[in-house]
């Protein structure tokens, strides 16, 4: 007796897109076609039967499309001037500008699972399994004219574009420039498995049956390595194994330039120029095979044309009879446990990073700089001091900081008012 849920669905096309959990599935619609989508149809695991009886069967993954696009900008202008008595003063000025721009494309399926001790799938013309995993516990038996079994793939792709500038300038001296660039380019496919696995797996293809990228197998129930247990019987006409990759091709571009500097070339205050650029790609490339499992496999062109081959009174009706075959195997993959291959995975880096102090090319400069590193001596002797006594909190380390400074000063001082 069909199920009254499913009865109130046969229409010219029949969808299913839920989760029914039901003793038996029994679809009927020998005239019609029926499509599957959803995330499961499960029979009850004590004895559970699903099956199907149409023109034609469709059977396929859901899809989620996720697409974004993002645009921020930023201006600033500030300008400051502010005069202390007659010897000081003090001008500050900073433009700046942001801009930034992503997009994102996302195509991702989720597979149908259908699961029950035994399923069984007859069709009088084409049945498609796009997306889906077939489970039986027992047998899984299919029946049809033509016979589509591929894997579908995820896609995405990201675009990230950003720029920057920055100019600052003070009366004291310093000024700054700074620009900054970013591209991100990323584009990926990742490939989801479509399979149908059974203790005892019986496929009857009255003409072609086509593998993409999937698998078909016999393994026992229970066995968590899913080893290959031979029993799989697969007749057709003609059979073609194609693969589909797995892509990953990233792209990542960054130019860095700031600049830092003194109006009075005298000075002997900072003085830095930085450069920055970065290369980074990323390509990668792997195939997933179409596989069929051991068993009995019978490919009826192909062994027409090993019959016609080891005859030797016939000579043209081989050759006629290899230019009609319809077969294409060089890609199909007899191991279960080796699905994949990697073609390549190659990653590339290119960097330039300078930052030099201008302060080396004048006298002044050094002399500054090895102020710097003595100040940078005193930070470390803090350091050591704060490690080595217990009781000591983050704010000693300051206070040793300072002390070292003034002992330094004071010292600095008296050298430079006794000087003989």
């Amino acid at each position: 007796m069909p199920n009254p849920f499913l009865l109130s669905i046969l229409t010219l096309i029949t969808t299913l897109a839920i989760t029914p959990t039901i003793a038996n599935t029994n679809l009927n619609t020998p005239n019609k076609t029926t499509t599957i989508v959803g995330p499961n149809l499960q029979a009850n695991a004590d004895n559970g039967q699903i099956n199907i009886n149409s023109q034609n069967l469709n059977i396929l993954s859901s899809q989620d499309i996720n697409n974004t696009k993002s645009n921020t900008q930023h201006k600033n202008l500030n300008v400051s001037y502010t005069l202390y008595g007659t010897n000081s003063s003090n001008l500050s000025g900073s433009i700046s500008r942001d801009s930034s721009t992503s997009t994102s494309q996302q195509t991702t399926h989720n597979n149908t699972n259908l699961t029950a001790t035994n399923i069984n799938l007859n069709t009088t013309q084409d049945t498609k399994i796009k997306g889906a995993n077939l489970q039986a516990t027992n047998q899984l038996n299919i029946d049809t004219k033509n016979l589509e079994v591929s894997s579908v793939q995820n896609k995405h792709k990201a675009k990230t574009r950003s720029q920057g500038a920055s100019l600052g300038i003070g009366s004291s001296g310093v000024n700054s420039v700074g620009f900054n660039q970013s591209k991100a380019d990323e584009n990926s496919k990742t490939v989801l498995l479509t399979s149908m696995t059974a203790k005892q797996v019986n496929i009857n293809t009255q003409a072609h049956t086509q593998l993409t990228g999937s698998l078909i197998a016999a393994t026992d129930t229970g066995d968590k390595d899913g080893n290959d247990n031979g029993q799989l019987n697969l007749t057709t006409n003609s059979l073609s194994a194609s693969s589909l990759n797995t892509t990953t091709n990233n792209k990542s571009n960054s130019i860095g330039l700031n600049a830092g500097g003194n109006a009075n070339t005298n000075s002997a205050k900072l003085n830095r120029v930085s450069l920055d650029y970065t290369n980074n790609k990323h390509n990668s490339k792997t195939k997933v095979l179409a596989t069929l499992g051991s068993g009995n496999i019978q490919i009826a062109d192909i062994d027409q044309n090993n019959s016609n081959s080891n005859s030797k009174s016939n000579s043209k009706s081989n050759s006629k009879s290899k230019s009609k075959s319809k077969s294409n195997t060089k890609l199909l993959n007899r191991d279960i446990k080796d699905t994949e291959v990697n073609i390549y995975n190659i990653a590339s880096h290119k960097g330039l990073k300078g930052e030099i102090d201008t302060r080396l090319l004048t006298k002044n400069g050094r002399i500054q700089i090895a102020k710097d590193i003595k100040k940078s001596g005193m930070i470390a002797s803090a350091i050591q001091q704060i490690v080595n006594t217990d009781r000591t909190e983050l704010k000693d380390f300051f206070s040793e900081v300072d002390k070292l400074h003034k002992t330094d000063e004071a010292v600095t001082a008296k050298i430079a008012n006794n000087p003989a």
